[in-house]
């Protein structure tokens, strides 16, 4: 027989009461609705959940309309742009990387932080000890972008060292025709010189 699984409780939303119309239940913390389906997969289930459902369950759980993901996203956005209009700036971009690598060092402190202070700029608690949220939304990005950066440095890095070789090359060969080009000269001096008596 077919067993019909039951709704993960921690996703059922409230009832109306007294006959009123129905209302949208408190929105779950990321956490707590990944959690719950991972529980109900591993109490219901033989093989573990798979990473696109956590994903989804994770975009389900988060209030993307909030205006402080609107703040961050433009924050990445002008991050992007930086590094683009100074993709050709050695030193412009080693700030931007470092910049992105310490901030990601500071994540930590950054998530003890918000979960201390979420009421002010969140509709709910995002950031737990695990500091799986700002891994996602913050660090990650940073990550992304930081990588970026690195690959276009290691590319100019690598650009400048041809043409420095070919400025080389350049150099020997110019350097070698002035040596042969002096021997000629001095051969013909000397044939002028030899001849010289003969014709006397």
């Amino acid at each position: 027989k077919l067993k019909v699984r039951p709704p993960c409780p921690e996703m059922v939303t409230s009832a109306p009461k007294n006959g009123g119309n129905a209302t949208r239940g408190k929105r779950m913390a990321p956490n707590e609705a990944i959690q719950g389906i991972v529980d109900q997969y591993a109490s219901q289930s033989s093989g573990p959940e798979s990473f696109s459902e956590a994903v989804e369950a994770f975009v389900a759980a988060v209030d993307w309309n909030e205006i402080w993901f609107r703040y961050l996203l433009g924050f990445y956005i002008a991050l992007a742009l930086i590094a683009f209009l100074t993709r050709n700036n050695w030193t412009a971009q080693s700030v931007l990387l470092i910049s992105c690598l310490l901030s990601i060092l500071c994540a930590q402190f950054l998530n003890d932080l918000a979960k201390d202070n979420w009421e002010s700029f969140a509709g709910q608690n995002y950031f737990d000890d695990s500091g799986f949220f700002i891994s996602a939304v913050f660090s990650g990005p940073l990550l992304v972008l930081a990588v970026i950066v690195l690959i276009n440095m290691l590319v100019t890095m690598a650009s400048m060292v041809v043409k420095v070789k070919k400025l080389e090359f350049q150099r020997a060969r110019k350097a070698r025709k002035k040596t042969k080009d002096g021997k000629k000269g001095s051969a013909s001096k000397k044939k002028a010189k030899s001849s010289k008596p003969k014709e006397e």
